[in-house]
């Protein structure tokens, strides 16, 4: 059974365990118990996709350069990458485009409108559902949830699991038990915690005395071994 198959079983048969509130940079891995939507927009201004000059509407090519967070006709700036576009920025020349003589920059040809410059709320609007309950936090979204501002976040309790192998093969000493040392992996991404409990032998009575054990000190109990057809396969008939 691979991660998300095993997700695929827990989601159908187990109940969320309750919701507790996590820091977003320890969240990845988690899965949302609410619906969260974007408290402001992404970016939160009209900025530059490039370094270069923030250049305002102009009927020529020739820009006289300023400083300021306001440009007037035929004015440029310098802007870095990310950084928000004065007022009356109609486009960016990248620097490597433009050239400086002076206190005056020379554009190539004319810009188009909105050229490099990333609009307010182009990656998110205000407002937007970002993230859906139960959906599962990845990294990309952690970064994401981060940049609007958030720093926590509702998240469902994870599972406390135990592994409780089956056969006798096992607590005869004959041969060594490891498939919970795999199944015990593909659990701990999933899992509060993960534990592995001796091995039961193959007999009606010590699989159902390892699982009540189990399901007395854990939130699920995981079985390995004994569910085929042979005749000391019982886990399915206990």
């Amino acid at each position: 059974v691979d991660p998300v198959s095993l997700r695929g079983i827990l989601t159908k048969y187990f109940k969320p365990l309750g919701v507790e509130e996590v820091d977003v940079a320890r969240s990845v891995g988690r899965f949302l118990a609410e619906d969260l939507v974007a408290p402001r927009d992404l970016p939160e201004y009209d900025i530059s996709h490039v370094d270069g000059f923030a250049l305002s509407p102009c009927s020529g090519l020739l820009y006289r350069l300023v400083e300021g967070s306001t440009l007037s006709r035929c004015e440029a700036t310098y802007v870095r990458t990310g950084e928000p576009v004065p007022e009356g920025t109609v486009a960016v020349l990248p620097v490597e485009a433009a050239r400086v003589v002076g206190r005056e920059v020379i554009a190539p040809r004319p810009l188009e409108e909105g050229s490099e410059i990333i609009r307010r709320g182009a990656d998110v609007a205000r407002s937007d559902i970002v993230a859906r309950r139960g959906s599962l936090v990845t990294p990309a979204r952690a970064r994401l949830l981060a940049e609007l501002g958030l720093s926590t976040l509702k998240v469902f309790v994870r599972p406390r699991v135990v592994i409780v192998p089956v056969g006798t093969e096992f607590t005869e000493g004959s041969r060594r038990e490891t498939s919970s040392l795999v199944v015990r992996s593909m659990c701990e991404p999933l899992a509060g915690e993960v534990a592995a409990s001796k091995p039961a032998e193959d007999s009606p009575e010590a699989i159902a005395e390892a699982v009540e054990v189990g399901a007395e000190n854990y939130d699920a109990v995981v079985t390995i071994g004994g569910a085929s057809l042979g005749d000391r396969d019982l886990t399915f008939r206990t």
